[in-house]
C-alpha cells in the first residue's frame, strides 16, 4: 500500500472521524445530521389572483422650470388608463408651456416558487 498523502488522511481515519460526529451530534440532539436543505428557483409575475391590489395608472407633468425643476403635478391615480389619460389635457389647460408627462403604473406583483435546483 503506497504511503498517503498529508493532503489526504487514510479511510480509516476518515471513517472514524465520521463515527465521531455522529456520535457527537446524536448525544447532542441536533437535528444538523437529519436536516435535509433544499433550494428552488424563484420567479415574479404580475398579480393577477381575484384579491390582487388593482393596477393603477397616473400621468405625471414632467415639463421644467427656467431653473430645471420638474413641475410634478399629477393626476389622480385611477384603474382605468383612459381616465387617467384624460388629465394631462386638463393640466395643459391651466399651463399651455407644459406639455412633457410620464405614465407611472403601479401593478401588483409576486414570487412564484419554481422546482428544485
Amino acid at each position: 500500500m503506497e504511503d498517503p498523502s498529508p493532503d489526504h488522511p487514510p479511510a480509516e481515519a476518515l471513517e472514524r472521524l465520521i463515527g465521531e460526529l455522529v456520535d457527537y451530534f446524536a448525544r447532542s440532539g441536533s437535528d444538523v445530521m437529519r436536516s435535509r436543505h433544499r433550494f428552488f428557483g424563484w420567479t415574479i409575475t404580475p398579480n393577477t389572483e381575484p384579491d390582487a391590489p388593482p393596477t393603477l395608472h397616473l400621468f405625471r407633468c414632467t415639463t421644467e422650470d427656467e431653473q430645471g425643476n420638474p413641475c410634478g403635478a399629477e393626476s389622480p391615480e385611477s384603474e382605468m388608463f383612459e381616465v387617467a389619460q384624460k388629465w394631462p389635457f386638463e393640466h395643459m389647460k391651466e399651463v399651455p408651456e407644459h406639455t412633457g408627462y410620464e405614465q407611472v403604473l403601479r401593478r401588483p406583483w409576486g414570487m412564484v416558487r419554481g422546482d428544485p435546483v
